[in-house]
């Protein structure tokens, strides 16, 4: 099984992938890709294998629509998990949205995983307080 997390490059994202890479050991192959909101898409389309999750990257306004297709129609599961304000009618159809304004993306990881090995609660404190 593989499984792609697509996360912002800053400390918010690297902590949300870093806590996701922990809840997924041992589920096979688990890649991690850097990317933005204006790369997401292209990223997606040459990188994107088995289950999928994007944390912490906020979705372009003016590729919202792109964005929305690109996911809807991607084959397998994938999970948005994120906290930037969402641009006005995205509303994926075919896609998990773990969604919250005024919490950072690794406290919105944190809480959708809930079981994690002893001390990643650390790891989302970090990327929480980079965040704020």
């Amino acid at each position: 099984m593989v499984v792609t997390i697509f996360a912002h490059g800053d400390a918010d994202g690297v902590c949300s992938a870093a806590l996701l890479k922990a809840a997924l050991r041992g589920a096979g192959e688990v890649r991690v890709v850097f990317t933005h909101p204006v790369g997401l898409v292209e990223d997606f389309e040459q990188f994107a294998q088995g289950a999928v999750y994007i944390v912490d990257v906020a979705v372009d306004e003016v590729l919202a629509e792109r964005v929305l297709k690109t996911l809807d129609s991607y084959g397998d599961k994938v999970v948005y998990i994120d906290h930037h304000p969402l641009p006005e009618g995205f509303k994926p159809r075919s896609v998990e949205l773990v969604y919250e304004l005024g919490v950072s993306a690794s406290e919105l990881t944190f809480r959708y995983l809930q079981t994690l090995p002893p001390g990643y609660d650390r790891v989302a404190l970090y990327g929480a307080i980079s965040d704020y």
